[in-house]
């Protein structure tokens, strides 16, 4: 499925060239906003903050980048493809008198977007508005802790070791886009997007715990069992800014 994501823009590309003229492409940069709740809501063991909350560090990275190609069909008709890739690593820290435990979240999200619109043109001004139909691949969740006990009077040495492991899944469904492109030449311009609409999400299936403590003992636990999550909803917006060339 991967190669599949790098292979199609460059099937996209080669068409649009080979086309009529009017086509183009464009990048961008994304919070995720269509998918955040759900992934949150699903793949966080304890709750979305639990780890935020008691950190005194904390560091969230959810960016997404974007590229999207398009063809002017006829004067007023536009059809699109997006493709992006999303990256979610978060690390949380807390660092107390006699404890400290550290935690890593990582997940890949991997977007492929056809779409159909409707052009509106003014002199520096474009609207375009319609369907696209998003499916976002996701990829799997792995988080990896460690927790520290230093001795003092009361408390022993210890140290402790564990990992996460979750399936992904897929995340599809019908949406709506608003772009506003703002032309500063006659063929560069400056945009921003929003993007929302009614999902399906199907995610998880393997659901693994590795426990390891190093210190004073050495003792391991793995745990597997299955983990599934279902869910329509009707998505918060991916918000998109970027720069893009039309030809």
């Amino acid at each position: 499925m991967k190669k599949a994501i790098l292979i199609l823009p460059f099937i996209t590309i080669y068409g649009l060239i080979y086309s009529q003229k009017d086509f183009g492409f464009s990048f961008s940069i994304s919070n995720q906003g269509q998918i955040d709740k759900v992934l949150e809501d699903f793949y966080f063991p304890a709750s979305p903050t639990a780890n935020q909350d008691d950190a005194t560090y904390g560091r969230d990275y959810k960016l997404k980048f974007n590229s999207t190609f398009f063809y002017v069909i006829s004067r007023n008709i536009i059809l699109r493809a997006r493709f992006g890739i999303g990256f979610r690593n978060n690390y949380y820290e807390q660092d107390a008198i006699n404890t400290v435990w550290q935690f890593k979240d990582k997940q890949n999200v991997y977007e492929i977007t056809p779409s159909l619109g409707y052009i509106k043109e003014f002199e520096f001004i474009k609207f375009n508005f319609g369907f696209e139909i998003p499916m976002y691949i996701i990829g799997k969740y792995t988080q990896s802790g460690i927790y520290s006990v230093y001795p003092d009077s009361v408390n022993l040495s210890q140290e402790v070791h564990s990992f996460v492991k979750m399936s992904g899944g897929v995340i599809s469904g019908l949406n709506t886009f608003i772009n506003i492109d703002y032309y500063f030449t006659t063929t560069i311009y400056l945009f921003s997007e929003f993007n929302s609409g009614i999902l399906f999400a199907n995610l998880g299936r393997i659901y693994s715990f590795d426990y390891n403590e190093v210190y004073p003992s050495q003792i391991s636990a793995s745990t597997f069992y299955e983990k599934k999550y279902r869910k329509v909803y009707f998505s918060d917006f991916q918000i998109q800014f970027g720069i893009g060339i039309k030809f």
